[in-house]
């Protein structure tokens, strides 16, 4: 019986994998309104999940726009530039380099526990920890390395170098991280993080005006961020042991590698996507700041990473989507419910198109009252790229959900399509633009990017819309 019922599901699974669609097209909108009208017990609980983490980040939002406001109006422009490189200096070298293994944890946790392998579980949490602590320690000694040649030919200022290497340590503070929220997103602790989350945005608040109260200047706020590191790694991984018990997941440690040997290459086939998607992803939001801070100057980052922290305000609503959609999308896959992860899946683009259609109009008009009346009128040069940025972030907040369902089909060479292309368009148009219209340029190559990204997204995600499939439990 179980036999004939899991039939439906792996052919509906091949015909949507191998592009061998039934003649009669379904068509959600004009076949039946209703599904997607009606929320289901799914996206239920990814709204309520997803509402710890707005509750969480609302407030992160604001006390990180606070820390924001203060350190540009405490710095002045061309000292917040310096600061702004040498901590994105140290973020893009770190997720250049470290792995993303979390998402493959998340994929294979979620596999293994509906089939009831136990130990496969614990395998591959030990890999997950394993792989980042490897990569962690890797990132570090490359940014001692590298912090000499970057505080001469990146920021122009030799005396930056020791500053970046303090600035390293975060690094290896931080390797607990990934693995860990992977354990916490599958067990559906998101209050957990989110109250997390919510602790360190007013740690590190607290520890940067501590800094700048005793006149310790740019090293000051980075060793603040360093001690933010140190508790977000320990209180993370203290959370995760706590929850690993609750799910049974125990003896970690004394888990053995071999169990995964038949799954290693699929394990492989996932992962080295996701890590290239990545290093993609990197180039998307970090690698412009870099580029602007060897091209044009501390000064002109100053002005562009005040224009992006306004412009980020867009996705902070609709952020929790992705983060809470990929464990459910993952198991309505594997379950075979597939009409139900596309009704989820055209919910929740909704709802977020709505969010930053809002957020954007909001940006747009109130952008200059906003500059003036936080970190004042000398950042207004940034006003120029605000509006190419808040249209190329807006389209990307509508279209969140876009990379977790891509993963959770088993898409990941699609994703990973899709956001080496939109990287390589933002490079392209970057470097051509820039010398002539400045950081102008970045937000016109941030909104070629995305609008590359959901292209090629939606035409990974079609197929999706024209399966008719067997459906056990659905509704």
């Amino acid at each position: 019986m179980s036999k004939q019922l899991d039939e439906p599901v792996n052919e509906a699974k091949r015909k949507l994998l191998v592009g061998s669609y039934p003649k009669k097209l379904y068509s959600p909108f004009l076949k039946n309104l209703r599904p997607y009208l009606a929320f289901d017990s799914g996206i239920r609980r990814i709204l309520q999940s997803s509402g710890w983490l707005l509750g969480a980040n609302t407030l992160a939002l604001g006390l990180k726009l606070l820390q924001t406001i203060i350190l540009a109006s405490a710095l002045g422009v061309e000292s917040y530039g310096v600061l702004t490189l040498i901590l994105i200096f140290t973020l893009t070298l770190n997720e250049f380099l470290l792995s993303r293994a979390w998402e493959t944890v998340i994929k294979f946790m979620t596999k293994y526990s509906a089939q009831g392998e136990q130990t496969k579980v614990r395998a591959i949490v030990k890999l997950g920890y394993l792989v980042d602590g490897v990569t962690g320690l890797a990132v570090f000694i490359l940014l001692i390395i590298a912090a000499e040649p970057a505080a001469n030919l990146l920021i122009g200022d030799p005396a930056a170098e020791s500053v970046l290497r303090i600035s390293a340590v975060s690094v290896l503070l931080l390797i607990p991280i990934g693995t860990s929220s992977a354990l916490l997103r599958v067990a559906d602790r998101f209050d957990w993080i989110a109250f997390q989350s919510a602790g360190l945005a007013l740690l590190q608040l607290l520890t940067i005006a501590v800094a700048l109260a005793l006149d310790l200047g740019i090293r000051g706020v980075v060793i603040a961020s360093v001690i933010t590191s140190a508790v977000d790694g320990l209180s993370m991984l203290y959370l995760a042991t706590t929850v690993s018990r609750v799910m049974g997941v125990v003896s970690v440690r004394s888990a053995h590698l071999r169990v995964l040997r038949a799954d290693m290459n699929e394990i492989i086939r996932f992962a080295v996507p996701t890590n290239i998607s990545g290093w993609f992803r990197l180039i998307q939001r970090r690698v412009d700041i870099l580029i602007i801070g060897y091209v044009l100057g501390p000064r002109e980052v100053g002005y562009y990473r005040i224009a992006r922290s306004i412009t980020n305000m867009l996705g902070f609503a609709v952020f929790p989507l992705y983060v809470t959609s990929y464990p459910t999308f993952t198991r309505l896959w594997h379950k075979g419910q597939l009409r139900k992860l596309r009704n989820i899946a055209l919910q929740m683009t909704g709802i977020a198109s709505a969010v930053s259609l809002v957020g954007l109009v909001m940006i747009l008009v109130f952008g200059a009252l906003i500059i003036r009346n936080t970190v004042g009128a000398e950042y207004l040069p940034a006003l120029n790229v605000i509006r190419w940025l808040g249209l190329g972030t807006a389209i990307a907040s509508a279209t969140v959900v876009g990379q977790p369902l891509l993963l959770a089909m088993g898409k990941a060479v699609h994703a990973l399509v899709a956001i080496g292309a939109a990287a390589l368009v933002q490079l392209a148009v970057l470097l051509i633009l820039l010398p002539e219209f400045g950081i102008v340029a970045a937000g016109i190559a941030v909104l070629a990017s995305y609008l590359v990204w959901t292209s090629v997204v939606v035409l990974g995600v079609k197929p999706l819309y024209r399966v008719e499939e067997y459906e056990p439990g659905y509704g």
